[in-house]
């Protein structure tokens, strides 16, 4: 299945337009974990998430930026 890992904030949204092909949920999970962990290495990504939906267009994950 192919999902989108879009960077959402309160007011900024970036779009994942190619998505990533991942066998499953659980590889998607990972998937989100690991952009966001590279992203909380970087300043200004505080109150942003990773939002990750499936190719129907439904929101699967919200993984939270953490420093």
């Amino acid at each position: 299945m192919r999902y989108f890992f879009h960077v959402v904030g309160a007011r900024d949204r970036f779009e994942d337009t190619l998505g990533q092909h991942c066998p499953d949920i659980e590889a998607a999970k990972t998937k989100a974990a690991l952009i966001s962990g590279e992203l909380a290495q970087d300043l200004g990504w505080d109150d942003f998430a990773v939002l990750v939906i499936d190719e129907y267009g439904k929101e699967v994950l919200r993984h939270p930026i953490d420093r």
